[in-house]
């Protein structure tokens, strides 16, 4: 009864540490929910555009329900075959010139472009799956932005990524959207499907932005985000002094 006594404060150790490591750079970048410069009164900031995709005044892109962490969408991977991108939207002044894709994460310069500047909402297309991680970028008059906050000029986050836990219906028929590209139809979102939404600008609050990160919205598929290396080394690190205590203690009881 005593060994099953310190198996059981082991584990329950063991799984405290876990929890706290997975949290170690967990955080969501805010996403504005005013003050858009190019979509005020409407279609707004992302929050405001995914209520009128989503048909939810409610939906709140600053939920931890509607995001993936931003430690860990930095870099991503593909799921098995191909991949497919849709756009959703572009507001923004840069719209017709900027360019979204996957590139090299040891070599940045190395670039497959998916969708060009103008691109019409609703357009998709076959994504061919890099082999191992990459990451996206955005290419703008302003700056080449990228999934990897480290790689970006500012060191800011300039994409956050959505996903829903059940199957849903994007309405680009939404009368909030009318003006930016009004393509018409309905764009299917399902879970494993991921919402990107990218600041063109600086990200860095109060640095001459407005960080409404709806300067173009693309949903990606057969494509998955992969946690932050950094969070699962620290982790394991944490978990060492709790094998060794446990290891210890075991010990002693074989030889008690």
């Amino acid at each position: 009864m005593k060994i099953m006594k310190i198996n059981r404060s082991w584990i329950l150790a063991l799984a405290g540490t876990i929890c706290c490591s997975m949290s170690a750079h967990a955080g969501l970048t805010p996403v504005a929910t005013t003050g858009s410069w190019d979509g005020e009164p409407y279609p707004g900031t992302l929050n405001t555009v995914m209520q009128s995709l989503t048909g939810n005044s409610g939906y709140n892109v600053n939920s931890a329900a509607n995001r993936v962490d931003d430690s860990s969408d930095q870099v991503w991977t593909g799921t098995g075959g191909n991949g497919t991108a849709t756009m959703l939207l572009t507001i923004a002044g840069y719209a017709s010139y900027s360019s979204f894709g996957i590139y090299n994460l040891s070599d940045p310069s190395q670039k497959t472009q998916i969708f060009g500047g103008g691109t019409s909402p609703n357009s998709t297309v076959s994504i061919t799956v890099p082999v191992g991680d990459f990451g996206f970028y955005l290419d703008t008059p302003g700056g080449v932005w990228y999934s990897v906050n480290s790689q970006n000029s500012d060191g800011g986050d300039h994409m956050v990524t959505l996903t829903t836990a059940t199957d849903q219906s994007l309405n680009l028929d939404a009368a909030n959207l009318d003006g930016w590209g009004h393509s018409g139809g309905t764009v299917a979102w399902d879970p494993g499907s991921y919402i990107l939404g990218w600041e063109d600008l600086t990200a860095i609050p109060g640095s001459g932005t407005d960080v409404d990160y709806q300067d173009m919205i693309v949903e990606v598929s057969g494509v998955a985000p992969i946690p932050e290396p950094t969070t699962m080394v620290a982790g394991a690190m944490m978990l060492l002094p709790f094998a060794a205590q446990g290891m210890r203690a075991l010990r002693r009881k074989r030889t008690a």
